[in-house]
């Protein structure tokens, strides 16, 4: 059975058992709790802090027992920690045991097959590895239901409505995980987390726990198919106001963009945004392009920058999916009304200023009105925020100082 058939069933059955959710106005994105879930939330925190901190006196021979494993199999730290995210957007260092030999090229350490052992890989098929987030419950960080907490670098990529998923605190599992795991695709994933926000409550929870040991039993889902762990979020491949259509019939079945990809962007009433593509050449940055249409002219300047960047942010997705760490896009020349006098498109002076939020900058050397147009380039990989095992820094301010160490030794899997 294919991962989409099961998280559809999945999914299909979870709502069955709880009262339809209330209409969200406008687009679905998660605006708030609905009525009388507060309530069931503060409970069930005091729930957790229970079962957590019984279950860390109960299993304290197992965590010892396995913690000396790591040891002995993996050297030491014995711990991976890594900031994640929760509740509010607040990150916090996650607590897992390593399944991973550290990296190291004069032995070939450096791909994840070659890192990840058969002892690592029982440690994760058992979710064994999981066990030191027990504490993160117990400090209030997490949950034992709720989203899975994903690493902090992925917080620019989210679409607002994917963004929902931090209106509760991140759990240990989640509808997601009992619905596929990672063997599900990164945008249906973030959905079941929306849907959970949407839907929360006792007898959803209860249906994710008792699920979830059928689902630690059958080892399904632990790895994303034909990687040793799971590939890193490369941002939406669509939004509830926008998706990118194939300009060509041989585009329509592929799962990465071929060099010279190219898209429509279209709203749900299909009227089209932009003219997007994509070109992937090896190493070198990632080519793209992003052509306003000329319908976007009858729009407010807040309503053209929007669709414009989400258009932008849906490219690029792609460019990450496909191993892109750069991108590159050739701004087209300015140009006037149809008589050569007029003002210039106003949707053109949208698109710098998307390019710009976005972190492109521009070469220098290419002046705007240049024939050619100026080129504007960005990197678009996200990095890592590795964490020693020590005090936490207080999150709840902007400000303050972050602790910062060498690189993570761990690909970060859900």
């Amino acid at each position: 059975m294919s991962a989409g058939i099961t998280e559809r069933r999945t999914a299909a059955e979870a709502e069955s058992l709880v009262p339809p959710a209330p209409e969200v106005p406008g687009a679905p994105e998660v605006r708030g709790l609905r009525p009388g879930l507060r309530t069931y939330l503060r409970v069930k925190r005091l729930l957790d802090a229970l079962a957590a901190g019984t279950a860390l006196v109960l299993l304290s021979p197992l965590l010892l027992v396995v913690w000396v494993l790591v040891l002995v199999m993996l050297g030491r730290p014995a711990l991976f920690v890594q900031e994640r995210v929760t509740l509010g957007g607040r990150r916090f260092p996650l607590r897992k045991f390593r399944t991973m030999r550290p990296e190291d090229p004069a032995r070939g350490w450096v791909s994840e097959e070659s890192r990840l052992t058969a002892f690592g890989r029982g440690l994760r098929a058992s979710s064994l590895d999981e066990l030191p987030s027990l504490w993160n419950i117990l400090v209030g960080d997490m949950s034992l239901i709720g989203p899975r907490p994903l690493p902090s670098r992925y917080l620019p990529l989210y679409s607002p409505e994917q963004s929902g998923r931090h209106r509760v605190r991140a759990g240990l599992t989640g509808l997601a995980q009992v619905s596929g795991r990672n063997g599900v695709p990164w945008d249906e994933r973030l959905e079941l987390d929306q849907r959970y926000v949407l839907l929360c409550g006792p007898l959803l929870d209860l249906w994710i726990f008792l699920r979830t040991f059928a689902t630690v039993l059958s080892r399904d889902g632990v790895t994303e198919a034909g990687h040793a762990t799971s590939t890193d979020y490369p941002g939406p491949m669509h939004t509830p106001r926008l998706r990118l259509v194939p300009r060509h019939a041989a585009e329509a079945a592929a799962v990465l963009p071929a060099p010279g990809a190219e898209w429509t962007a279209l709203t749900p009433e299909e009227e089209p945004v932009a003219r997007c593509g994509l070109m992937v050449l090896g190493d070198a940055p990632a080519r793209v392009l992003l052509e306003p249409s000329a319908n976007l002219r009858t729009l407010g300047g807040e309503q053209r920058s929007a669709l414009l960047a989400e258009a932008l942010a849906l490219v690029l997705s792609r460019a990450r999916a496909a191993g892109c760490e750069t991108a590159e896009l050739r701004f087209a020349a300015r140009t006037s009304d149809s008589q050569g006098c007029g003002p210039a498109d106003p949707a053109q002076d949208e698109l710098e200023a998307v390019l710009l939020r976005a972190g492109f900058r521009r070469e220098a050397g290419t002046p705007g009105d240049s024939t050619e147009g100026a080129l504007f380039t960005a990197a678009i990989g996200c990095s890592d925020t590795p964490l020693h095992d020590t005090p936490r820094p207080d999150t709840s301010r902007p400000d303050s100082p972050r602790t910062r160490t060498e690189p993570s030794h761990e690909h970060p899997h859900c």
